[in-house]
C-alpha cells in the first residue's frame, strides 16, 4: 500500500521484499535487518575516517558496531533499521558534500535519495533536511553553500518521499497524523512520574550505547559548547546533529513518557562527536608532548569499545538465558514480546487440524482474531499458508491499528469462521455471536511455558456468517 496506520509505507515494502527473498521464512527478515545495520555501521566508519583519520575510524567504528543499539538493529526489522541506515548514509554524504565545497552533485543526490528513503521509513527523517539548512545558515564558512543548486536538489529529491504517505492519508482521514499527534497527548504527570521517566530514558539511552559512550556524548557535548570556536566546524556539525535533540528528549520526559528509540538517530552523531572529541584531545596532547599513557583521553574511546563489547555479549547471554528458561525475569525480558509467536500459531493450528479430523468443523473457513493486533499478526505470519486473518473490533468508531483499515469478512457472507480469543471464553465480545447462525466454543488451549498473558487461548466456531459491522473511516477516530 502507499501508507499505513502509523507508518510510512517503506517498512512494509522492505518486509514484502524480505518475505519474497526468504520465501516466507524469518531468515529473510533477519537477513535484511542485518544488511541495513551493516550499511549504517559502514557509513559511521566512513564518517569517522573522513573526520578523524584512519586509526580513529577503526576504534570509533568498533565502538558503534559493538553497542547493544546496533546489535538490535541487526536482529529486528523495525522502522528503526532502515531509518538509522539512511540517516547514516545522509550524514556521510552531507559531510563529503561539505568537504568538497558543495561541488559534488553525486553526493547531493545521495543526500536526497537517503532522505527520501528515510522519510518513507519513519517520520523522524523529516527533521534531517531542515536541520542541515539550519546548520549551513549558522556556519559562516558554509553559508555560501546555500547558494548552490545541489543542496536544493537534495531537498527536492528527499521530500519526494512525502508523496505516497500524504496521498494515502488524504484517502484515509489523515489517520497517520492523528496517530503521531496521539504520542504527544498525555495527562499532566506527577513530580514522581517526571523524575521516574527522566531516569528511565536516561538509563535506557545509556544502556543502548553503554554508559561509557553515553558519558562521552554528554561530556563532549558540553565541552564543544564551552570551546565552540576552537572545536571546529565538523565537531559543531556533529553537535547540532545530536546533542540538542538528546537534551530535548530528556527534557520532554518532564511532560510525557519518551520511547527509548526516539533519540536513536541522534545517538549516531553523538557517538561520533563523543569519540571524535576525545580522540582529537589525545592528538592535541601528543602535539604538546603531554601524552601520559594513563591520562590519555584516547583511553576513554578504547574503554568505550571494551565496555560496548561487554554490554553486547552480556545482552546476548541474558537473552539466551531467558529464552531457554534458565533465568525467569519476565518483567525485564526485552524479547518477551516476540518470543513464542510461532509456538502460539502452532498450538492453534494443531488444535484446529484435530477438530477438522473429528469433523467438528468444515474444511473451508476464515480466521478472526480478537484482542491486540499482536495476535492477528502472529497468526497471519505463522499459520501454515499465511492465511488472511481478520481482526474483530467491538468499537465501530475507534481505529486502533492497520487491521481496522483493511477489509473485513463482510464479503464472506454465508461462510464459516474460526475465531481465536486470547484468554478464557468470557473474553469473547458477546455481540460477535449474533453475526453467525450458529456459534459455539470448540476448545480452550493452554501452554504453561508461555508468558502468563499469552498462555491461554479460546477457539470458537461460527457457522454461516449473516453480517459484519462496517467502520465509517470518515467518522472513526484514532485511539
Amino acid at each position: 500500500d502507499w501508507g499505513y496506520f502509523s507508518k510510512p509505507p517503506g517498512i512494509a515494502w522492505l518486509m514484502a521484499f524480505a518475505d519474497w527473498i526468504g520465501q516466507g521464512s524469518t531468515l529473510g527478515i533477519r537477513l535484511l535487518a542485518s544488511i541495513l545495520g551493516m550499511g549504517g555501521a559502514w557509513c559511521v566508519v566512513l564518517i569517522a575516517k573522513r573526520c578523524f583519520g584512519h586509526t580513529a575510524a577503526i576504534w570509533i567504528g568498533c565502538a558503534w558496531i559493538l553497542t547493544p543499539a546496533n546489535s538490535a538493529l541487526h536482529l529486528l526489522l523495525t522502522i528503526d533499521a532502515p531509518l538509522v541506515c539512511f540517516w547514516c548514509l545522509a550524514l556521510w554524504a552531507t559531510i563529503e558534500w561539505i568537504e568538497r565545497k558543495g561541488s559534488s552533485l553525486s553526493h547531493a543526490v545521495i543526500i536526497g535519495v537517503a532522505v527520501m528513503c528515510g522519510i518513507l521509513s519513519k517520520q523522524m527523517m523529516l527533521i534531517y533536511f531542515p536541520l542541515l539548512v539550519f546548520i549551513l545558515i549558522l556556519e559562516k564558512d558554509w553559508r555560501p553553500l546555500l547558494a548552490k543548486s545541489q543542496v536544493w536538489i537534495a531537498g527536492i529529491i528527499g521530500h519526494v518521499g512525502l508523496i505516497p504517505p500524504l496521498w494515502w492519508n488524504t484517502q484515509n482521514n489523515w489517520i497517520t497524523f492523528q496517530h503521531t499527534l496521539h504520542h504527544f497527548e498525555s495527562a499532566p504527570p506527577t513530580l514522581n512520574q517526571r523524575i521516574s521517566r527522566f531516569f528511565e530514558l536516561f538509563g535506557a539511552e545509556a544502556g543502548l550505547v553503554t554508559p561509557v559512550l553515553f558519558f562521552l556524548i554528554l561530556v563532549s557535548g558540553f565541552s564543544v559548547v564551552r570551546q565552540w570556536r576552537a572545536s571546529g566546524p565538523i565537531l559543531r556539525l556533529l553537535w547540532w546533529m545530536s546533542f540538542p535533540a538528546i537534551l530535548a528528549m530528556l527534557a520532554m520526559t518532564w511532560r510525557q513518557r519518551v520511547n527509548p528509540n526516539w533519540p536513536a538517530v541522534f545517538l549516531i552523531a553523538g557517538t561520533l562527536m563523543g569519540c571524535g572529541y576525545f580522540w582529537k584531545r589525545w592528538e592535541n596532547d601528543l602535539k604538546s608532548k603531554n601524552d601520559g599513557e594513563q591520562k590519555s583521553p584516547k583511553n576513554w574511546v578504547k574503554i568505550g569499545v571494551k565496555v560496548a563489547a561487554s554490554f553486547t555479549l552480556l545482552s546476548y547471554l541474558f537473552l539466551w538465558l531467558v529464552s531457554n528458561g534458565i533465568v525467569n525475569l519476565p518483567g525485564l525480558d526485552p524479547s518477551a514480546r516476540v518470543r513464542q509467536w510461532s509456538n502460539i500459531a502452532y498450538d492453534v493450528s494443531s488444535s484446529v487440524e484435530k477438530l477438522l479430523q473429528q469433523d467438528q468443523i468444515e474444511e473451508k473457513f476464515f480466521w478472526v482474531a480478537i484482542g491486540h493486533r499482536f495476535l492477528t499478526s502472529q497468526l497471519a505470519f505463522f499459520l501454515e499458508g499465511n492465511p488472511r486473518v481478520y481482526r474483530f473490533s467491538p468499537e465501530p468508531d475507534i481505529l486502533r491499528s492497520q487491521h481496522d483499515l483493511w477489509d473485513n469478512p463482510s464479503k464472506l457472507i454465508g461462510q464459516n469462521g474460526v475465531i481465536v480469543v486470547r484468554g478464557q471464553p468470557e473474553n469473547l465480545p458477546k455481540e460477535i455471536e449474533t453475526y453467525f447462525e450458529d456459534f459455539k466454543l470448540l476448545e480452550i488451549i493452554s501452554n504453561p511455558q508461555r508468558r502468563k498473558k499469552w498462555r491461554t487461548f479460546s477457539i470458537f466456531y461460527g457457522k454461516n456468517l449473516k453480517n459484519w459491522p462496517e467502520k465509517d473511516l470518515n467518522k472513526a477516530r484514532h485511539q
